[in-house]
């Protein structure tokens, strides 16, 4: 596995970055489409969070279309963690193992409705 250092240069959508010319899909996120329920909330929010910082990403090794699969930080704090505390996304446990159930929230359960297959 790598690590990547960089800045977001894009915000996707609320599961997808780009760290100067890489894309990368947050690992174990499942934020909705952005046509779907809270799918501009969550791109809204994560822009708010990520746009033009500086980004750590471990990545997993693994592409997700055209994407690398990556947990990312800004200054040590998770940003998967940060978007399903704040209820726009789910926890994708087959991918984890839950690493982020404890911070999802019961109402974006309820209104997200995603297959819970997300990378």
């Amino acid at each position: 596995m790598a690590t990547i250092f960089g800045t977001v240069i894009k915000v996707r959508d609320g599961d997808t970055i780009e760290v100067g010319p890489i894309a990368i899909r947050l690992m174990g996120v499942a934020a909705p489409e952005l046509e779907g329920p809270l799918g501009r909330r969550a791109k809204d929010f994560m822009f708010g969070v990520v746009f033009s910082r500086s980004i750590q990403c471990e990545l997993n090794g693994e592409k997700s279309y055209d994407r690398f699969v990556a947990s990312c930080s800004i200054e040590g704090n998770d940003i998967g963690t940060a978007l399903i505390s704040a209820g726009l996304a789910l926890d994708c446990p087959r991918v984890n193992g839950g690493r982020y159930a404890s911070v999802e929230k019961a109402e974006a359960l309820k209104e997200i409705k995603l297959p819970r297959l997300a990378v």
